[in-house]
């Protein structure tokens, strides 16, 4: 983008469309004051899945029963779907229960799953930045997902595996499509939402032994673990183990900042905890 074709002096010339669409979340998270306004703007700047731009009347209807507007029955026959669900979780864990009351009220599951999908593509580092309020946004989405498995009536597990893989179980970060980041960076934006389901499931997790391996050949392998993580793929003690080593590790390392080494701290705890009620 260049200068030349734009009326507004006050905006910089771009080398390409990812540097303009940085300084656009940069602006936005600049003028805007609340942090859900803020994710609310930073997801119609990117296109994620279910911003407010798709469809307003959703994202108002589903405001009013959040607000207590409108009872689950009212919101029920306002047809919001579940794309504007996921996208109303990704802004706070406060309206996490009231959230999931209304995806439970589907009685096709499909479009929940398809939705969950689409919502967990825009993650850091691939529809994403690492600005704090993107970085929460992750965290608070993968609670909600967490919070549903929790409840039994949905099945998230294996949302759980590629979290703390993708934090956990690799040397240093993946693939960047947008924005690349640095290691510290990029477990500032990992690390808090592969905590969130030890917060959420710790118990659920420790005991969880289950294993995914394909029983065929030509098969993907979504449960394998990532470079440092050699095991079957699944669930099991050896792998819980690793990612409570990688937590204190993680926790300990140079440049990660306070808000991951809280989180460290006390996801490590948490693991602990559930490793002596187990």
């Amino acid at each position: 983008m260049s200068n030349e074709f734009n009326p507004d002096p006050d905006v910089p010339t771009f080398q390409n469309c990812a540097d303009k669409t940085t300084w656009e979340v940069q602006q936005a998270i600049s003028t805007i004051s609340d942090e859900p306004s803020q994710i609310d703007a930073i997801a119609s700047i990117r296109g994620w899945f279910g911003n407010p731009e798709q469809d307003k009347d959703e994202h108002e209807a589903l405001s009013g029963y959040l607000n207590g507007d409108l009872s689950l029955e009212e919101a029920q026959k306002k047809s919001i779907s579940p794309s504007t669900i996921f996208h109303a979780a990704k802004k706070g864990s406060q309206n996490h229960d009231k959230l999931a009351s209304l995806l439970k009220s589907f009685e096709n599951k499909d479009p929940i799953y398809s939705s969950a999908r689409e919502a967990f593509n825009d993650s850091p580092g691939s529809n994403a930045g690492y600005s704090l309020p993107e970085t929460h946004a992750w965290t608070h989405l993968n609670s909600f997902l967490a919070h549903l498995t929790k409840l039994g009536q949905f099945d998230f597990w294996i949302y759980s595996i590629w979290t703390l893989r993708s934090a956990l179980e690799c040397r240093n970060p993946g693939p960047q499509v947008i924005e690349p980041s640095t290691k510290t960076q990029y477990w500032d934006a990992m690390i808090p939402a592969a905590g969130a389901w030890i917060q959420v499931l710790g118990l659920e997790l420790v005991e969880k032994d289950e294993d995914l391996t394909p029983q065929r050949q030509g098969v993907g392998n979504p449960a394998r673990g990532g470079e440092l993580y050699k095991g079957r793929a699944g669930f099991g003690r050896e792998r819980w183990e690793l990612w409570k080593r990688r937590f204190g590790e993680i926790g300990k390392a140079e440049g990660v900042s306070e808000e991951t080494r809280r989180v460290t701290g006390e996801t490590v705890g948490r693991m602990e905890k559930a490793d002596k009620s187990g």
